[in-house]
This record gives structure tokens, C-alpha cells and sequence, in this order.
């Protein structure tokens, strides 16, 4: 069976606003710590009639409709079907804005749509670089990430992390003579080990292992970062460039080990299952509720302006736009339209790929894997659309917190997604996963 790869260098030009932590003022970036990457990897499927591939940028989201609309451009130039492409980004806090929200950031259309141009030369690259291969599959374990809902950040090494997926899954992908051409590498935990104060694009602690682990192989393989469910979980160190080094080391010295110990065969039955999953958004407050906590917000915003949260000192300014936005829709008497998203299931030679949209809570992606204790489950989260930001578990709600309470509002949202979303896509995934069986 034939595989191929290809890469191609997305970093923005200078003065593109950098997105992902809440900032007030336009926040442009300055320089470039390393470049941002768009990776392709296609696989002939005899079985699909048609190749499947597997992208993953250096974004921090994706805008569902962008991803259609390069869905449908990928279909009419190339011989791939819009159903067999699966989008993901690795999350990166140092990356341009993939879409508007509130305080994150404001989008370079046209570097947006000079990417989806990109994305269809890539494809076409690793359409031609096909050649036969060999897989197989890794698992280890690295203590590089804590749950920050359940944990204080910057806790040692060692300390009990909370609910965290700490597997690093690999898959090796051989030329026939032995030569590794790929390595794709999937774990879990936020791309944030750089702060807000950041003005330098980078690819943050998953750029740094690529460039160890490339760093260490002759056969100089294309490395494939794929981000897990890691909406709550983030790295234990976080502060600067040289943390940043030190996380993609330790990450790259746990792939390096499964790396040499992976033992691989022909590749066959490779499948791919879609679904589209209707997003419900959490019923909204009372017209008299959000009028209410308004005028209370514009008055202790008015007797303390810099009031702050920790996670953004405009924090009351944010939710000010936000009661404006609510009650337009309140009195409009208007009620958002589900955010309707494609689900999607890989097997490749008995390991899944399963695709999480948004902001996936870590026990979204457990949920999955304890269905299937024998098989190597592979997390592919903020995968083809991550508008409806955060996806926590039933609990979450119950617990509140800035994932629950606040989130939503930077994503652009007035509503977060309901109640109940986490349970539902984990049932629907395991349902397309049994299809596969």
C-alpha cells in the first residue's frame, strides 16, 4: 500500500495578530521563534476506493466553514472524495488568528485564504510522492502535563497530575529498504508552555520535539504532531523559549524510545467513517437576568476599570460586549441554530484515528479509549471545526470554572454548548468505531 507525505512552511507575515490568549489591544507578532507547518500525510485505501488523508497545522482552530470550502476545492482538483480529508491543528498559542471572536485576536483574511490554496498544492505534493510502506504502532508515557482544573500549574515533576492521558502514541511509517519517512505523534496537553506576553509565532512545545526528534534520525522523517483532547490539561512548565526546548526534549526523548522499538508490517484495511453531529448550545439566561448583571458590569466597570481575572485582565469588558450581543438575540427573540460538525473514524492496520471537534475535555478522549482497552486509540483533537470552543464533561457544569463560564464568550459565542455534548460525541465516535470492527 502507498503512502505520502509533504510539508509546507504557513507562517504568517509579520504584523498578523496572534491568537489564543484573551488580550485587550491588538497584539501583532513581531518575529518568528520557528516557522508554523502544514503537514499531509495520504494513504491509498483499495478498500475506500479513493486515498485518505490526514492534515495537521500549526493553527490554534479551525473555522468549520474554511474547512468545507477547502474540502470541496480538495475534491474538484485532486482524486480524493471531501469525506476521506481530516483537518487538525495542533492548537499553538503563538499562531494567527483562524477566526474572529472576542478579545483573541482578529483574522488575516487573506493569509486564510492564500492557506486554503496551500493546502491543495501540499495534498498535491504528497499525492506524488507516494511509494510503498511499511507501519507500525508505539505507546509510552511521559509526565509532561497536569489537569489545571484539578491542579496548580508549575507543580514538579511527579507531583499527582490530576485526570490527565499521559500515552504518547506513535506510528512509524517505512519505506521498503527500512528508511523511516514518517513519524506521526499524538499527546495530550495544551501548546501554552510560551505566556501571552509572547509576540513571536511558534509552533511551542510540539515544534521543539519535531526538531529533536528529526535532530536525532538520519533518515530525517516528516514528524506529524497530533494534539489529543487536552482542553483542560496543560504542560506542567510553562514561561519561556527555553521551557519551551525542554518540554519538546523530554516529549522527543519518550518518541525516540518507542520510535526503535516499533516492529512494522504491510499496511491493509484502511477505513474511514463519517458522521455529521448536531452542536445544542445551553438554554440562555432571562432577558431581566442578563439586563440585570449588565448594569451591575458597566457600574464596577466604570468604579474599576483594571479589575482582573487571571485569565484576562479585560475580563469585565468581555462580558459587557457579550450581554450586549445576548440581548440583541433575547430581544430579537432569536435562538442559535445547532452548529452542525463532521465526526470522523480512521483504521489503520487495527489502530483508530478518531476525531474530536472543539475543545474536547481530556476524559472525552478516556471515555473512547476504555471502550477499546486492546486497541491503540488514537485522539485527534480540534480536529475540522473547533467554533464551539470548550467541551467539558456533565461534571464540569456542575463545578463551573472558566471552561464552563467564560470561554465561550472569547470564541465569539453568546451560549456555550450543552450539557451532555461530551457524553454525546463520545457515544457517537464509539458508535462509528464499531462500524469498523
Amino acid at each position: 500500500m502507498k503512502v505520502g507525505v509533504a510539508e509546507t512552511v504557513i507562517t504568517a507575515p509579520l504584523g498578523v495578530e496572534l491568537w489564543g490568549y484573551a488580550r485587550q489591544a491588538k497584539f501583532a507578532a513581531n518575529g518568528v521563534y520557528d516557522d508554523l507547518y502544514l503537514k499531509v500525510l495520504i494513504v491509498d485505501s483499495s478498500e475506500e476506493g479513493t486515498p485518505i488523508v490526514l492534515i495537521s497545522l500549526d493553527l490554534g482552530g479551525l473555522n468549520g466553514q474554511w474547512v468545507r470550502e477547502v474540502r470541496q476545492i480538495i475534491e474538484e482538483k485532486t482524486p480524493i472524495s471531501s469525506e476521506h480529508v481530516i483537518f487538525s491543528v495542533t492548537h499553538t498559542h503563538a499562531g494567527p488568528a483562524p477566526f474572529a471572536g472576542r478579545g483573541l485576536g482578529s483574522p488575516d483574511y487573506e493569509y486564510l485564504q492564500t492557506l486554503k490554496n496551500t493546502v491543495v498544492k501540499t495534498i498535491k505534493e504528497a499525492l506524488v510522492n507516494r511509494v510503498s510502506m511499511q507501519g507500525g504502532v508505539g505507546i509510552g508515557h511521559v509526565d509532561l502535563s497536569l489537569n489545571r482544573r484539578q491542579r496548580s500549574l508549575n507543580g514538579p515533576i511527579g507531583q499527582d497530575a490530576g485526570t490527565v492521558d499521559p500515552q504518547v502514541r506513535v506510528y512509524r511509517l517505512d519505506k521498503q529498504n527500512g528508511d523511516t519517512v514518517a513519524l506521526l505523534v499524538n499527546y495530550t496537553a495544551h501548546p501554552t508552555t510560551l505566556g501571552k506576553d509572547n509576540r513571536k509565532f511558534s509552533a511551542d512545545y510540539p515544534g521543539a520535539m519535531i526538531r529533536a526528534v528529526k535532530k536525532n534520525l538520519m533518515s530525517q522523517p516528516q514528524v506529524f504532531f497530533f494534539q489529543g483532547a487536552s482542553a483542560n490539561v496543560e504542560p506542567r512548565l510553562r514561561g519561556n523559549y527555553q521551557i519551551t526546548e525542554e518540554v519538546g526534549a523530554l516529549l522527543a526523548q519518550e518518541v525516540l524510545r518507542i520510535t526503535v522499538r516499533i516492529q512494522t508490517q504491510p499496511l491493509s484495511r484502511v477505513l474511514i467513517r463519517q458522521k455529521s453531529l448536531a452542536i445544542h448550545w445551553q438554554e440562555p439566561p432571562s432577558f431581566e437576568q442578563v439586563m440585570q448583571d449588565l448594569e451591575e458590569d458597566q457600574r464596577r466597570l466604570k468604579e474599576n476599570p483594571t479589575e482582573s481575572q487571571w485569565y484576562d485582565p479585560g475580563w469585565r469588558k468581555i462580558r459587557v460586549a457579550w450581554q450586549k450581543s445576548l440581548l440583541k438575540q433575547l430581544q430579537a427573540g432569536e435562538r442559535p441554530s445547532p452548529l452542525v460538525v463532521p465526526l470522523q473514524v480512521l483504521t489503520l492496520n487495527g489502530t483508530y484515528w478518531v476525531t474530536l471537534p472543539g475543545e474536547a475535555f481530556v476524559e472525552v478522549g478516556l471515555m473512547i479509549q476504555d471502550r477499546f482497552p486492546d486497541q491503540t486509540v488514537f485522539i485527534v483533537g480540534y480536529a475540522n471545526d473547533t467554533r464551539m470552543g470548550y467541551i467539558p464533561t456533565k461534571e464540569a457544569y456542575l463545578e463551573k470554572g472558566y471552561e464552563v463560564d467564560a470561554a465561550f464568550r472569547y470564541y465569539g459565542l453568546n451560549l456555550p454548548v450543552a450539557r451532555g455534548t461530551a457524553e454525546i460525541l463520545a457515544k457517537e465516535l464509539v458508535g462509528l468505531m464499531k462500524q469498523l470492527k
